[in-house]
């Protein structure tokens, strides 16, 4: 994940997964759509990330959209433009490696009003963000997640808000996140199964 000026100027998320089918181009930002279910019980098997047609379709409503997206190893993809309707306006080939990058820039430019109260609270919400994402990276410790916040945009110089290496234990995340001096600070909840006998879950000293 890559930040701008805690939003204002532009968010970028990237992944290392499967991209993006050209023949799906067209529909990917239109509402209610999803390439990962074609019958009700695959809800129940859902297993991985991705970006979901109705969130890309919110954000081309109230932001500008540009998606990248390779399926294959060659190292060449397709850099996708989207008007605010969700259709491609521009599609061309481009340099790109395995996976799917959305990138958005003049966010809440259509809504003023909201525009206004997000610039106002830009931190605020930044900070919301990166709580989001430290969860994440605590729900699937076996995943390496990394945000970067660059401040100004017209320099190159950029932090790392959040970063995680992955295929951890979730001690470790929980270290890598904030530290070990917050680890050692934990009590850790061990769940015990219970009886079908509720006497079993009391016990009384004499």
């Amino acid at each position: 994940v890559r930040v701008k000026e805690y939003g204002k100027a532009s968010i970028e998320v990237q992944d290392n997964g499967d991209g993006i089918h050209e023949s799906n181009f067209e529909a990917i930002t239109k509402k209610h759509y999803t390439s990962k279910l074609e019958a009700f019980e695959d809800l129940e098997s859902v297993a991985t990330f991705g970006f979901r047609g109705e969130a890309l379709s919110s954000l081309c409503a109230v932001s500008d959209v540009v998606i990248t997206t390779c399926d294959n190893d060659d190292g060449v993809g397709f850099k996708l433009t989207y008007d605010h309707e969700g259709s491609v306006k521009h599609k061309e080939r481009c340099a790109s490696d395995r996976g799917t990058t959305v990138s958005i820039s003049n966010l809440f430019a259509t809504l003023p009003v909201r525009l206004q109260e997000f610039h106002r609270n830009a931190k605020r919400e930044y900070g919301k963000m990166l709580s989001l994402i430290q969860a994440y990276c605590l729900v699937r410790s076996d995943v390496a997640f990394r945000c970067t916040h660059q401040a100004n945009a017209n320099t190159k110089s950029k932090t790392d808000a959040v970063r995680t290496k992955g295929k951890l234990a979730l001690k470790q995340a929980i270290t890598q996140l904030f530290g070990s001096k917050q680890m050692s600070s934990l009590v850790e909840i061990v769940q015990v199964p219970s009886s079908d006998d509720p006497t079993d879950d009391a016990t009384l000293d004499d």
